[in-house]
């Protein structure tokens, strides 16, 4: 599994030709009590919000100037870490219901105060007030407005409130029930205001990661009443969003249709940041279906626009994003490592932290079988989530550190890795990551024998919201194919397959076709593993296969094995397609396949790539657990043709 980064864009636009003015906007200092900290918080990251609606300027994320603040930067060292010319700080000071503000808006490059402002209002009066202090920061640098501030939907005071806190407590989330809290404050804010667009869109996002179906229902209010409104970003974020979900059930029709929706919006309000956070949304649909080609076309399309601007902290997601194409795609793994240590690179300049390129370098080495390299990169972000209490970022890592001791053959502290990341999701209320840590707890008790723990974790995977994750009897079913435990890797698969079939997902059915297949094959059961595969083919063609080397290698097999006549043609022109491109393409192939191809065309290269995986392996296991190792069905079949070769 590797991560893409869903960036949120932000900028507003600018009457210069020649230049791109670069903003920095400081969280305002809390000079009150420490309860009161979620105004200063909110305050900040709305005037962000609003100036980004406005056209053409490059405002520096909140979380990067956080990071920065941490770490004791100072204003100016901030501003020149992120390549931005202006700087804005302000402070807020709540004396009961009077609320003092200030703000300073500094020119950098010709060192002079453009903006030096105070106010004192009641806080009945916050919200105008914050809408004040984003008309003064556009006069002080002296640009054109593309696109007019919204003044006519006031929110009222009470709501603004208890949406500042809302947003605080979202934020600083620990445990699910800090969603709750939140949802409860947004709601309050709307009994009160039900024009209060921003409110809806938060309460939409709370439900995201935990249900999509209520998050649905929540965004299609929030987008009638930005539609009422004519509130133009509002819209393009809503629709993005929605564009994502419907993306993850497969509905291609109604996904597209709202990225190209929000596109549109994008290029309505005229702001760059926004067609590119729009191009990188139109990425991220044609990721998740698999179309490396057109993945890489908008977010290539999106670079372009992020580095014109010179934005290092959008160029982190996107850089990452497109690594994956690298790996994914083209199976060009030295590109892809090159790219996620550039997303990396971007993340150390300006002291921001997502984790993703550290995990996804984690990943590839991982895959790389360079165990304790991977390792190190997983103890970075383990190390990072605990030092700032990122329960999110503990529990998706402690995943992989226990997918680490599981290849390791150390499969009781792979089990604690496990247990603690699905305690901590199912408690963050996280799905895929759950799913995943069930996962590795059913394949590492299986192994140890402890079936029936094994068949519970099993079984808990009924919990687990398929709307959201659909993957987890797939990738069990594999690794209990992997161990040889072919008859309950079938009841995954087929569980995968009804949910493929309900959703309609074409990869889907193609791929879970062959992985009943592979089941009966290195079960020995020829004729019905070449039923599968055929189903497999004829589903949408032989040109359409999802993984077309592993599916008609091991059907001509199958085919071999009965007798019956081979057909090898297609196949061994794909082979010399990849060997035009890479003719070590195969060395980035899975063992089983590798031996496959020995079997079929008796070139040794495969299998002798297919050896060298495992004595790459041999080496990271403990040598007493080497004999137990060589037995899974994988293993045995390499070790027989490599000896008998």
């Amino acid at each position: 599994v590797l991560f893409w980064i869903n960036v949120s864009f932000l900028g507003i636009g600018i009457a210069s030709d020649n230049e791109i003015p670069s903003l920095v906007i400081l969280p305002f200092e809390n000079k009150g009590e420490a309860k009161d900290e979620y105004y200063s918080y909110g305050i900040s990251s709305d005037i962000i919000s609003d100036i980004t609606s406005i056209g053409q300027l490059r405002v520096a994320s909140l979380n990067s100037v956080e990071e920065m603040q941490k770490d004791g930067l100072k204003n100016i060292e901030i501003a020149d870490k992120l390549s931005s010319r202006y700087v804005v700080s302000g402070s807020l000071w709540k004396i009961d219901s009077i609320f003092q503000l200030s703000l300073e808006l500094f020119d950098t490059e010709e060192e002079m105060l453009l903006v030096s402002e105070r106010w004192e209002t009641h806080w009945s009066e916050l919200s105008l007030v914050k809408d004040e202090l984003t008309k003064k920061i556009i006069e002080g640098l002296s640009i054109k407005i593309i696109n007019e501030l919204d003044s006519e939907n006031v929110v009222n005071a009470d709501a603004y409130e208890y949406y500042l806190k809302a947003k605080h407590t979202y934020r600083e989330r620990k445990t699910i029930k800090d969603n709750k809290i939140a949802r409860g404050l947004l709601n309050k804010a709307l009994s009160i205001d039900s024009n209060f667009v921003d409110a809806e869109y938060l309460l939409a996002n709370t439900y995201h990661d935990i249900d999509r179906d209520i998050a649905l229902k929540k965004y299609k209010i929030a987008l009638k009443t930005a539609d009422r409104l004519d509130d133009k970003k509002a819209k393009m974020d809503i629709k993005s969003r929605m564009g994502d979900i419907y993306s993850e059930k497969w509905d291609t029709e109604k996904s597209l249709k709202l990225y190209r929706e929000a596109y549109k919006l994008s290029k309505e309000i005229g702001n760059e940041s926004s067609i590119a956070s729009a191009l990188n949304g139109l990425g991220r649909f044609f990721w998740e279906r698999r179309e490396g080609d057109s993945a890489r076309y908008y977010w290539q399309e999106s670079y372009d626009i992020i580095k014109r601007l010179g934005d290092k902290s959008k160029l982190v997601g996107i850089t990452n994003d497109i690594g994956l194409v690298y790996w994914e795609f083209d199976s060009d793994l030295d590109k892809a490592i090159l790219a996620f240590e550039e997303s990396l690179a971007l993340e150390e300049a300006i002291n921001s932290f997502t984790g993703i390129p550290l995990s996804n370098l984690g990943v590839i080495y991982h895959n790389k079988e360079m165990y304790q390299k991977s390792k190190e990169y997983y103890d970075r972000v383990l190390d990072h989530s605990v030092a700032v209490d990122d329960r999110n970022g503990i529990g998706f890592i402690k995943y992989y550190i226990g997918v680490h001791y599981e290849k390791l053959f150390e499969y009781r502290t792979a089990i604690e890795y496990f247990r603690s990341s699905y305690e901590i999701n199912k408690d963050l209320g996280i799905e895929r990551w759950k799913s995943n840590s069930l996962r590795g707890l059913v394949i590492c008790h299986h192994i140890l024998d402890e079936q029936e723990i094994s068949k519970k974790y099993f079984d808990l995977a009924a919990e687990i919201n398929t709307k959201i994750v659909n993957s987890f009897y797939k990738d069990v079913g594999f690794d209990l194919l992997k161990y040889g435990n072919y008859t309950l890797s079938r009841v995954a698969f087929n569980k995968q397959l009804i949910f493929e079939k309900e959703n309609d997902n074409r990869n889907g059915i193609i791929s879970t076709l062959t992985n009943i297949g592979l089941s009966y094959f290195y079960e020995g059961s020829y004729s019905e593993a070449l039923n599968y595969f055929d189903q497999s083919i004829e589903y949408d063609g032989i040109k359409n296969l999802v993984a077309p080397v592993e599916t008609l290698v091991h059907k001509y097999l199958s085919q071999s094995e009965l007798g019956l006549p081979i057909n090898i043609e297609h196949l061994k022109a794909l082979i010399e397609g990849f060997e035009k491109n890479n003719q070590s393409w195969y060395e980035n192939e899975p063992e089983h396949i590798n031996w496959a191809l020995y079997e079929l065309f008796g070139d040794e290269k495969y299998i002798i790539e297919a050896k060298n995986k495992i004595d790459s392996n041999l080496k990271n296991i403990k040598h007493e657990l080497h004999v137990k190792y060589l037995s899974y069905p994988f293993q045995k079949k390499i070790m027989e043709s490599f000896n008998r070769m």
